[in-house]
């Protein structure tokens, strides 16, 4: 067995045992074992990247992201155990005691590089978080001003003032307010509503078609998803779709599960993205991170503003709120500049009338 091989072994069985140099979750121990055999030049021999079924040229050379190339070597990890580990107590300890003098020893070359928040808590690298955040900096459309499309609170978006040559809207998440949905079809855009949890909308026009079904990555009796209802309307080579979302959690799938190609078929997206507080799970991590770099591809952000209605957290030292509105517009169809904007602006209300709206300030990273 080599040397990466047996680390990879300890790292996985003492997972979750938070005296480890209170440390914590199982990613933090694989990433310190990870950096350590890269620190101390272990050998990591194509056999053996064979062996875990990782090729080893991206890893060395393709420059991919350390917590991405980590997330794909979990999972090989993770099967890797199930099959080779013996189910032996003294094992066990073994490898625990070889992982923490070996987590001694590497403890101040790291250190730096962590942020830890509470005992026992997923540790990520507060660098990455932020550069993942930096996809969502606000930007300026030139030549367009915003403006504020439904309530004056929880359910109004801000957006780009133009619904010029759009051929349909679409609203996933209706309950009991469809003010979104009703100035737009009085503005003359047909939107299909979407909304598994009540029975009807509330508002009736007739440009307004509501549907009680559960938006998913898949269509079906009770389902629907965005890329078959993008292939059904849109009617143009450019972009003519408008897509609002509030679906409690379920945008992540939606938009990890869409094709960029039909993603550009949207002019432009308001989207409430939900439990940002868990961005220090690296499943979720992954996953947020694929969603904004899909985006970032196709739309550029063009206002953020925070739902006071959820925790403001901070996460690896970063201030962040649970729940964030984020206003997206297409890169093909607009120009933008930088942005010297703070948020709230003037166009923002806060969700929650009890309290003051959460400060983002310029929100940059």
């Amino acid at each position: 067995m080599s040397r990466f091989e047996m680390n990879t072994r300890i790292a996985r069985s003492a997972a979750g045992r938070s005296e480890v140099l209170d440390l914590g979750g199982q990613v933090t121990i694989v990433r310190l074992i990870w950096q350590c055999c890269l620190e101390r030049g272990f050998d990591i021999a194509e056999m053996e990247c064979a062996r875990l079924g990782v090729r080893i040229d991206p890893i060395r050379t393709s420059g991919r992201n350390s917590m991405a190339t980590l997330g794909e070597l979990r999972k090989k990890y993770d099967l890797f155990r199930r099959k080779t580990f013996p189910q032996s107590v003294n094992d066990a300890q073994w490898r625990y005691e070889e992982l923490r003098a070996r987590l001694i020893e590497i403890k101040d070359i790291l250190a730096p590089h962590f942020s830890q928040t509470s005992a026992g808590a997923t540790i990520v690298l507060q660098e990455e978080l932020r550069a993942t955040l930096r996809l969502l900096e606000p930007q300026k459309v030139v030549g367009f001003s915003k403006i504020r499309i439904g309530s004056a609170g929880d359910g109004g978006y801000v957006q780009i003032d133009d619904l010029e040559e759009l051929t349909h809207a679409f609203s996933f998440g209706v309950c009991d307010d469809d003010t979104w949905d009703l100035a737009m079809a009085q503005a003359g855009v047909p939107v299909e509503q979407f909304d598994h949890s009540v029975e009807r909308a509330p508002s009736a026009h007739s440009l307004l078609r509501f549907h009680r079904k559960m938006i998913t990555a898949h269509s079906g009796a009770d389902t629907q998803s965005l890329s078959a209802l993008v292939a059904e309307f849109s009617k143009t080579d450019k972009p003519d779709l408008f897509l609002k979302i509030d679906i409690e959690g379920w945008e992540w799938e939606v938009f990890d599960t869409t094709p960029d190609e039909l993603l550009a078929k949207h002019a432009q997206i308001v989207c409430e993205f939900h439990n940002l507080s868990q961005l220090l799970s690296p499943h979720f991590y992954f996953r947020a991170k694929r969603v904004f770099e899909k985006l970032s591809r196709i739309f550029a952000v063009t206002h953020v503003h925070a739902n006071n209605c959820m925790p403001f957290n901070l996460l690896a030292n970063i201030p962040l709120p649970d729940v964030l509105e984020v206003s997206f517009a297409s890169r093909a169809r607009y120009s933008f500049e930088p942005s010297q904007e703070v948020f709230p602006t003037p166009l923002d209300a806060p969700c929650s009338p009890k309290q003051p709206d959460y400060f983002l300030g310029a929100f940059r990273f």
